[in-house]
């Protein structure tokens, strides 16, 4: 391997000579990278050529050359280990799903092995997911790497590199005076942002900071202001325990608080969208995080349209089933809706409650139908791993112990295993039509290894589609299916939002005709 890595160096920078001996004179990735540079630096080079045979366009990224091509090199490197295709195939181009397998979820593992080589810099594996082409991730990776090592200087305060990596903008794009609101900076890259900067900076922010503060020199000045001479040190982040039941008793108050302005957990059910409609109103449920604030960034359903949180999110009370949870829910709709037939629905976990409060409503308030988002089928369901969830659970709370990460892990815990014990066979019918969204394309079975991914996350398919005939085998009637991009945890991803809201309006539209 060092003989491989040596090839990819000299191919890196074809006018240097490097000595092979450096591989046994370097402890570590951090040590053979310092020399590297060195060696560079040493022998005057004046241009930095990407790998040649990754038939890739020169850089057009800021900052430091010689580290761009070291971040280039070793990226290449892995993703040809991840996918099994040489580095010499490589169109960085063309679409990364579908020319080489490289799904969006396998860049969790990938992003794990990459941070080994990159140990003073926090890696996120959730901000590619807008990238397309192993090109657009090449550029995402280096621009976190660069952002990072700005940051070595414990003195500086500079959050624009931030901003840039969690909204996915060019460095031109932001400014010190650029108000916020121009760049798109919503409630949800703001908690993103706001994370990534406690702990780059080892302090704790008020959750309205960026609505004080509106532009990154108000913001950097702010935080200046609150540093000690001496730079803290950084917010200790671990991982979310999957052998411990999360115990929230040591939040305070005012942490409980900033999560729920935050989610808007205040709100039950939770107003999203009006509407001039005359038409069925939308009531979607909470995925298995207890949380619906992705809901907020669809497009017009042109309906009537309100989202359920978890009512008992900040107190951790738990639910004792799904059919406790469905019931209130529903009290909580008819209160809304009154007489009017309502269509329930969900992401994930969030479309079996809908399903289940459909089902007992049927029987006197009338309900339209359900609205399945990619919502696994419940009988003898095989609830994922407390190892697979703490995984997940990490990647999409950035991977820190925040006590909005800590509050959702806890709904995690509680709401998936309701899923174990539920069967609504048991009741009976009659049963609500159904409509599933469905997302086409499977985690890849190794993604998490050595967690194993749920089945019906990973076998997915168009013809046939296993999921959409195992539901309609329980209600016993077909339903229709409308399909989405991407795979289970990639649904509400910003490329995908148009789609989703879409097949949503398709979906309404067809139930509104039953």
């Amino acid at each position: 391997m060092s003989i491989e890595f040596l090839r990819k160096f000299e191919e890196s920078f074809p006018q240097m000579q490097f000595d092979a001996t450096i591989f046994s004179t370097c402890n570590n990735i951090t040590e053979l990278v310092r020399e590297i540079s060195s060696t560079v630096g040493s022998q005057a080079a004046t241009a930095v050529n990407t790998p040649e045979t990754a038939s890739t366009p020169e850089p057009t990224l800021q900052g430091d050359a010689s580290q761009s091509a070291d971040v280039r090199s070793i990226l290449l490197e892995l993703i040809s280990s991840f996918t099994g295709f040489e580095i010499s195939s490589f169109d960085l181009n063309a679409d990364a799903d579908t020319a080489y397998g490289l799904d969006k979820f396998l860049f969790i593992p990938l992003f794990s092995k990459l941070q080994t080589f990159f140990p003073d810099v926090t890696l996120d594996p959730t901000k590619p997911s807008v990238c397309s082409t192993i090109g657009e991730l090449l550029d995402e990776v280096t621009v976190q790497v660069q952002a990072g090592s700005s940051l070595s200087n414990p003195d500086l305060v500079d959050t624009k590199p931030i901003f840039v990596s969690v909204l996915g903008l060019d460095e031109s794009d932001i400014q010190d005076d650029t108000e916020f609101e121009t760049i798109r900076l919503d409630s949800l890259t703001a908690i993103e942002a706001l994370h990534v900067i406690q702990t780059k900076y080892g302090l704790e922010l008020p959750s309205n900071l960026f609505e004080l503060h509106t532009t990154a020199k108000a913001v950097n000045q702010y935080i200046s202001s609150k540093r000690p001479g001496k730079s803290p040190k950084p917010v200790e982040e671990t991982a979310m325990d999957p052998e411990k039941d999360e115990d929230l008793s040591d939040l305070t108050p005012e942490q409980v608080q900033s999560v729920v302005r935050v989610l808007r957990l205040d709100e039950v059910p939770m107003f999203v969208q009006k509407s001039s409609s005359s038409g069925s109103p939308l009531f979607l449920f909470h995925d298995g995080s207890g949380a619906v604030n992705y809901l907020r960034r669809l497009g017009s359903v042109d309906r009537e349209f309100w989202g359920f949180n978890n009512p008992n999110y900040a107190t951790g009370k738990p639910w004792g089933s799904i059919e406790a949870m469905a019931s209130a829910y529903a009290d909580y709709a008819v209160k809304v809706a009154g007489s009017r037939p309502m269509i329930f629905g969900g992401w994930s976990f969030g479309g079996v409650v809908g399903f289940e409060a459909a089902r007992q409503l049927m029987r006197g308030v009338p309900v339209k139908s359900v609205v399945l988002i990619d919502s696994p089928f419940p009988v003898d369901h095989v609830p994922s791993s407390n190892e697979f969830m703490a995984v997940t659970a990490g990647a999409f709370t950035r991977g820190g112990r925040t006590p909005i990460g800590r509050m959702m892990w806890k709904q995690l815990q509680q709401n998936a295993p309701l899923l174990k014990t539920y069967d609504p066979r048991i009741a009976g019918g009659p049963y609500p039509p159904l409509v599933l969204l469905h997302n086409k394309e499977g985690i890849p079975p190794d993604a998490f290894l050595p967690y194993p991914v749920p089945r019906w996350m990973s076998e997915k398919g168009t013809d046939p589609c296993l999921l959409a005939d195992d539901w309609s085998g329980l209600v016993g009637a077909p339903i229709k299916v409308i399909h989405l991009p991407g795979t289970h945890f990639t649904t509400f991803a910003t490329p995908h939002l148009g789609d989703v809201t879409q097949a949503l309006v398709e979906g309404r539209a067809y139930l509104d005709e039953l």
